[in-house]
């Protein structure tokens, strides 16, 4: 089944070491292989006992009967036996106890075990060898189907296939006896008639045989089962191909060198946004967790991949085997329960690719496997080359710009050390604060690279705030302003304002003593005191040689007549003469005596001056009188106002310095004593003045002056820079070069439409692109190797192939039928000798024995093996249900699955996302006592609307009955039946088109559960049509035959009661046993829907420390649903969450669809940014949701996940824009990406768009604008 591909050899990384080539090695298996025999039980076909084994005898039925059936045709068990006798309830009770088995073994072995047996033989052992024994082996065996008829009260019995000699008989007598049977010749002796007559068969075989010692062959007719399970391909002097063979043989055998070490494993793709979708083959969608399994296996890697419960396996499995196939490797798919087999096949199909799966196993006939080789050449034969070049380039070019977008919105600017989604978050919550940051200031670039190290800016601006520099009363201080920059000066201001203050005191006191004596109003200002002062010194200067009656009169006509007669002329003044001899005698008469001036012109000038001013200051109208102390004041005076201009220097800045020029002396008086007073904000004055200089020269000037003049706070102060700085910043990056995230949400939308399309268009191609490289690898096949296309024409020809035979033809089936399935306790009856394989796939590793997965392995270069090893291990099995006996067999040693013997040999990796609805309590306690809390899940939209999350439970009161013998309990409570068979009944009237199934912890339990329908079902009749046989019809299971049944609703019925006395016991079947935890998962997660819990026992009636294994995990579950109560529902939704989300932007958009009427919860189930529903009737936008009852409204939730999330980050594209979308869609929710650029220019259309698939109509829109942030303005 390999192919030798140009590039490919059977050399894989588990073959070499650092030197290149090795020899092969040759190993014993042995030690794995003898555990097959603790596996399967005694070999029915060499030790078959009428005693023990159940089987219908036939051998004295009715002759007509006999033949009916003998012909082939279906033959009714009444028609062989009469009804009314023994032997007929005989045969009824083995044909039951037979389907059952036969049920058993096809669904959980794979193993097609119904059989007529026509003859025995047996004869006398080997005592050496087996010991003392004897032998009873068939002779011929037919295959047969025994059905229940409808009525429920007979069987039909049908031979389905050719007899053929029993093969463990062939293979005793040639090896112990040499006796040869030809196998092919007397199987045609059986059908010298029309009918199967196994009497020529038998008498050739006493005739070969007769040497034989004991030898006795005997005619009969028995109908049961058997499997040829015993055959052993060759266990000692294994070659082992692969480094993974010799480790196993280690493993057992350590004396033939060290324990196996586990090689890690990294996978070397590129990153899966980084692919050439050309290259990249998938047939399932897949997540980064579920693509690395794929890579490894595209390496050639072997490995284990553990699958909880719920994970998408098969998708997995699928994917995995298509890309090996690309590959051009040949896989053969092994699953010991046909229901795993038939699950893979089922997604396989889905891909369209069926012909491309060839299936091994007796249910397959030569004319079949011919038919299925034929389908697949004309598969080849027309098998075109897909065109995908537009597609790939819409792929790729979507794909980029979308990875871009987010590299780019979350790429750190080293100039800022801060990406554009820190900015937004950051401005998203600061203008989210109430009362929030409010300054339009912008920084430009050279003022954000001087405040890039903003902790030092911060903590300065932080300082100057604590100081007061944008404090109100700061603000008002008379010293604010001022320059001072050290305490010293600060100091001297401060003395010389008090100064200042004793000096005015000293000049206010003279200026009105000077003032009293002339008469003269007090002036309000220090410049008019100065004036008054130079007045009455030059009214003093006057008064010393004029007499003072010249200030009675106005001098004008005196100034004229001693003027020049070029003044009179410049002045237009005339004179005559005798009038100006008149006038100057006038004026002489004013001068004192014995003065003589030789200007008096000029004096009399100054003097109509100082009269003017005088006037002007005058309270009285009598002559001017200077005070003696007139010039000392004047002293004092220029004095001060020396102080008083020193002072403004020091206030320079200030408008206190300002109003010192134009205050009057009260106000001066009061600056002066505000100066004195406002000490304490002089004090912070200094370092104020210096830390806000400092901020000044980086270019916060405009800053600061928007703080000051909005006064604001120091504790607010922090945040005002945070905004400045964020929005500054933002608006640099989107500015600059290296900013190519699309700034607008539609755009986004868009692209991420177009890369959806293009990538499941991408993955629709896949089977069309698979099926092309198979054609072209069949045509080179065929060309190179020309014998064996002759060889498989011929076989082609005869219509007739067996898969033993394809060896032959190995180098051309991998490129027709590169997929092979089986039961790997099929293998060595359908394998040729010669056949190899590339990679052998192990589906549930976990409950398969390594040693039945060995004749596969050994033929392998590469083994990757799937399972959970918390669902299941090894169940040892009968091939023949025996008369008394236990329902499942115990070991009687250790059968080691392949899952837990290859993690020893090879590394491992899990999948993590479960996908299949599951009750968020069954979730979290399974991912925390099982799983170390590594699962994540899909949340069910359901969760949050319907009345049940996937999991309910009842109590039954009355659940009590009578110890079992032993120590088994109180096993199958009566209460408790009639509550399983009444649930059961009500499913099947209400939700007929949901499949159901019993799952119980007792075998007892299920018989009565079974029987008590079955009873219902004659009686009544009702709901007959749901419990007809089908695909996944009801059935009613224990424990530990519950790994292959998966239903849409499972009723765990517990089946133990509490005794009469209300005393439960620690004993719960399968639950307690050594594998109890297994079988708890096992039965916790039987249902794709619905689990219903049905328990005679309550917590509160338990001791759990008498509890073992999986009965303490259904104790805890228990606990975790009731609580007190009897009965439980749902899981309550987690409270709304009103606090802050870490993603400042959510929680924006959630405030805003709360106030629209929304109910919101914030870092949903771990996976949804924000979930929001409402109890109105919602718009379905791809939601695929249940149908809601009659007049109740559709409510569809609302699930909202942000780009600007670590998850989403850590995100490929396709993950990111396709695959969580659509997965959250499939669990019922409206999904809606949260462009992070979208929610922060225009949060408002956003929450609209939500609202509107929520069916909250315009008023709500009205509300949430009401409550929308300051970010709208």
């Amino acid at each position: 089944m390999s192919t030798p591909a140009p590039d490919r050899s059977r050399t894989t990384p588990q073959d070499t070491g650092a030197t290149g080539e090795r020899e092969h090695p040759r190993v014993s298996l042995r030690s794995w292989t003898q555990q097959m025999d603790a596996y399967t039980g005694p070999d029915t076909l060499l030790d078959f006992n009428q005693v023990d084994n159940v089987c219908i005898d036939l051998t004295e039925a009715n002759s007509s009967g006999q033949a009916q059936l003998l012909m082939g045709r279906p033959t009714r068990l009444s028609t062989m036996i009469h009804q009314d006798s023994p032997a007929y309830e005989r045969a009824v009770r083995s044909a039951r106890a037979l389907r059952t088995k036969v049920h058993e073994l096809s669904v959980m072995h794979g193993l097609d075990a119904s059989y007529l047996a026509a003859g025995t033989a047996s004869w006398l052992a080997d005592p050496v060898a087996d010991g003392l024994r004897r032998f009873i082996a068939p002779v011929l065996l037919a295959p047969v189907t025994v059905k229940l008829r409808p009525d429920h009260k007979d069987f039909e019995l049908h031979i389905v296939g050719p007899a053929h000699l029993n093969p463990a008989l062939v293979r005793r007598l040639r090896e112990d006896h040499g006796v040869e049977l030809a196998t092919a010749e007397m199987s045609r002796l059986a059908y010298g008639t029309r009918k199967l007559d196994p009497a020529p068969v038998l008498e050739t075989l006493r005739q070969l045989a007769a040497h034989v010692p004991g030898m006795h062959v005997e005619h009969q007719l028995l109908v049961s089962t058997f499997a040829d399970l015993h055959e052993r391909p060759a266990d000692e002097h294994v070659v082992a191909h692969t480094q993974l063979i010799e480790d196993l043989a280690r493993l057992k055998n350590p004396e033939v060198g060290k324990l196996p070490v586990v090689r890690p494993l990294t996978d070397q793709a590129p990153g899966l946004d980084e692919r050439d979708p050309a290259q990249e083959l998938l047939l399932t969608d897949l997540d980064a967790n579920q693509q690395e399994i794929v890579d490894l296996a595209e390496q050639g890697e072997s490995f284990v991949v553990a699958t909880p419960v719920g994970t998408a396996a098969v998708d997995t499995v699928v994917s995995t085997v298509g890309a090996l196939v690309h590959r051009g490797r040949s896989v053969l798919v092994l699953g010991e329960s046909r229901t795993t087999l038939a699950a893979f096949n089922r997604a396989w199909n889905r891909t369209g690719l069926d012909s491309l799966v060839l299936p091994l196993g007796s249910h397959l006939s030569p004319d079949d496997v011919a038919e299925r080789l034929v389908r697949a050449v004309a598969r080849n034969e027309r098998a075109e080359q897909p065109q995908l070049e537009q597609h790939l380039d819409a792929l790729q070019r979507s794909r980029e710009q979308l990875r871009v977008h987010e590299e780019s919105l979350h790429a750190l600017r080293p100039r800022w050390q801060a990406s554009p989604y820190e900015a937004m978050q950051a401005l998203a919550e600061l203008t989210a604060r109430t009362p929030g940051p409010q300054t339009a200031v912008r920084f430009r670039r050279s003022v954000l690279d001087a405040v890039s190290h903003r902790s030092e800016v911060q903590r300065q601006l932080q300082r100057a705030a604590t100081l007061g520099a944008f404090d109100a009363a700061a603000l008002a201080s008379p010293w604010h302003g001022a320059r001072l920059v050290n305490d010293d000066e600060a100091r001297e201001a401060h003395d010389l304002a008090k100064s200042l203050l004793l000096e005015l005191t000293t000049l206010k006191t003279a200026m009105r003593h000077v003032l009293g004596v002339s008469g003269l109003r007090v002036g309000s200002t220090i410049g008019e005191w100065e004036q008054q002062l130079e007045l009455v010194i030059e009214v003093g200067e006057s008064l010393e040689y004029l007499t003072p009656d010249i200030y009675d009169r106005p001098v004008t006509d005196l100034i004229a007549a001693t003027a020049s007669a070029s003044w009179r002329r410049d002045h237009e003044i005339e004179l005559s003469g005798l009038q100006r001899s008149r006038l100057r005698k006038a004026a002489k008469e004013y001068l004192r005596p014995g003065v003589h001036l030789s200007d008096l012109h000029s004096a009399l000038v100054k003097v109509q001056s100082e009269r003017d001013r005088w006037r002007q200051w005058a309270t009285t109208l009598e002559q001017p009188a200077v005070s003696d102390r007139a010039g000392e004041t004047l002293q004092i005076h220029r004095r001060f106002r020396e102080d008083l201009e020193g002072l403004a220097i020091a206030l320079e800045g200030s408008r206190t310095a300002a109003r010192l020029e134009t205050a009057g002396v009260d106000e001066l008086q009061e600056i002066l004593d505000e100066l004195i007073n406002d000490e304490a904000h002089l004090a912070t004055l200094p370092e104020r003045t210096v830390l806000l200089d400092d901020l000044r020269a980086r270019g916060l000037g405009e800053f600061l002056q928007d703080l000051e003049t909005r006064a604001v706070p120091a504790e607010r102060v922090g945040e005002e820079l945070d905004l400045a700085w964020w929005q500054s910043v933002l608006e640099a990056m989107i500015s600059g070069d290296d900013f190519v995230a699309m700034p607008d949400g539609s755009e986004l939308r868009r692209t991420e439409s177009v890369f959806r399309r293009a990538d499941s268009a991408h993955i629709a191609a896949a089977p069309a692109r698979l099926e092309y490289a198979l054609a072209e690898r069949w045509a080179r096949d065929t060309k190179r190797n020309p014998r064996e296309a002759r060889t498989l024409r011929d076989m082609l020809r005869s219509g007739h192939v067996r898969t033993e035979e394809l060896d032959r033809v190995q180098h051309l089936t991998p490129s027709l039928v590169p997929v092979w399935t089986a039961s790997p306790l099929v293998l060595t009856a359908t394998l040729g000798e010669e056949q190899s394989v590339d990679t052998v796939v192990v589906l549930d590793a976990e409950s398969t024995p390594l040693a039945a997965t060995l004749p596969a392995l050994v033929r392998a270069d590469q083994v990757i093996a799937f399972g959970d090893r918390n669902a299941a291990g090894p169940q040892p099995f009968t091939v023949a249900p025996h008369v008394a006996a236990r329902d499942t067999p115990q070991p009687v040693a250790d059968i080691d699955s392949a899952y837990d013997a290859l993690t020893r040999v090879v590394d491992s990796r899990s999948l993590t996302s479960v996908r299949r609805p599951m009750d968020p309590r069954l979730f979290d306690y399974l991912n925390d006592a099982f799983y170390d809390g590594t699962l994540t899940r899909v949340p069910q939209a359901s969760e949050l609307t319907s009345v049940s999350t996937g999991m309910s439970a009842e109590y039954v009161v009355n659940g009590v009955g009578v110890l079992t013998a032993g120590s088994e309990g109180v096993q199958a409570p009566t209460a408790e039946v009639h509550r399983t068979v009444d649930l059961v009944f009500a499913h099947a009237e209400r939700h007929p088109e949901r499949s159901l199934a019993v799952v119980t912890a007792s075998a007892m339990h299920a018989a009565r559960v079974a029987q008590a329908v079955q009873r219902r079902l004659r009686e009544t009749g009702e709901s007959a049509e749901f419990f007809a046989p089908g695909r996944e019809s009801f059935r009613v299971v224990e424990l530990h035959r519950a790994a292959g049944i998966e239903r849409d609703t499972v009723i765990f019925s517990l089946g133990f009661g509490r005794t009469t006395s209300g005393r439960s016991t620690p004993q719960l079947g399968a639950l307690s046993e050594r594998d109890g935890r297994q079988a708890f998962v096992r039965g916790m997660t039987r249902s794709r829907r619905h689990t219903h819990i049905v328990t005679s026992i309550h917590p509160k009636d338990t001791e759990p420390r008498r509890l073992q294994n999986g009965a303490r995990d259904m104790y805890h579950m228990l606990e975790i649903l009731f609580g007190e109560d009897t009965t439980s529902e749902r899981a309550v939704a987690p409270a709304e969450d009103t606090d802050a989300a870490p993603d400042a932007l959510v929680a924006d958009l959630a405030r805003r669809l709360r106030g629209a009427g929304a109910t919101v919860h914030t870092g949903y189930a771990h996976m949804i940014d924000m979930a929001a529903y409402a109890e109105t009737e919602s718009l379905s936008a791809g939601a695929v949701t249940q149908r809601a009852a009659t007049g109740e409204p559709v409510r569809i939730p609302v699930a909202l996940r942000s780009d600007g999330s670590e998850c989403s980050r850590a995100l490929s594209v396709r993950e990111r824009s396709r695959l969580i979308p659509q997965q959250l869609e499939r669990a019922g929710w409206n999904y809606v990406s949260l462009w992070s650029v979208e929610v922060f220019t225009d949060p408002q259309t956003v929450a609209g768009l939500v609202q509107r698939y929520l069916g909250l109509g315009s008023d709500s829109e009205t509300d949430a604008r009401r409550v929308s942030g300051s970010r709208d303005d």
